[in-house]
């Protein structure tokens, strides 16, 4: 495959986001759209296959070139990313399993995001830590399912820079989800 373009990496951004949120695959720091570089597992331009590209900061991207350490990290993702792709090639019934777990991403994903839209349209902005603690609960009662973690992604990325939500903190240091205030 050819180098990563445009259109791979508008591909690609969903399912890197779903796998490693907005952060740094190396050092896990959050990251913004304009800090993310879609970084090539094994340092091979020209294999842009998903699972050879993964989320990273400018600083370990760099950093990766001379570090061993960073260099193995890499390697042992590209492997265990192979590996899983393998497993639903071999397993037929795997492929029916994660297109049901897709399906209740996209359920549980749309049901936050619209719940959050919903609670910031009424009261004008709604406290993450509420958010953090009344979602999962709502969404194991309805679905049956919703981690903590897997609902914190989501507030995550329903508060991205793309997005019409923002965090933001108060003098009091706590933060709320609100209306992203546009220039």
């Amino acid at each position: 495959m050819a180098h990563l373009t445009e259109r791979l990496k508008k591909e690609y951004l969903p399912r890197l986001l779903k796998e490693f949120g907005y952060n740094c695959y190396q050092c896990t720091k959050s990251l913004n759209d304009k800090q993310m570089i879609f970084e090539h597992l094994n340092d091979k331009r020209n294999d842009s296959r998903y699972e050879n590209i993964a989320p990273a900061c400018q600083s370990c991207n760099i950093k990766k070139i001379n570090d061993l350490d960073m260099k193995l990290k890499a390697q042992d993702l590209l492997k265990q990313r192979e590996e899983a792709g393998f497993k639903y090639l071999e397993n037929p019934t795997a492929i029916e399993e994660i297109s049901s777990e897709r399906q209740l991403n996209k359920i549980l994903f749309s049901f936050t995001e619209q719940f959050v839209e919903e609670r910031v349209n009424t009261d004008g902005k709604y406290l993450l830590s509420d958010a953090i603690a009344e979602i999962p609960y709502l969404c194991q009662k309805r679905f049956g399912a919703g981690a903590e973690p897997t609902i914190r992604r989501y507030l995550k990325q329903i508060t991205c820079g793309l997005s019409n939500l923002e965090i933001v903190t108060d003098e009091k240091g706590k933060h709320w989800i609100c209306k992203r205030i546009l220039n």
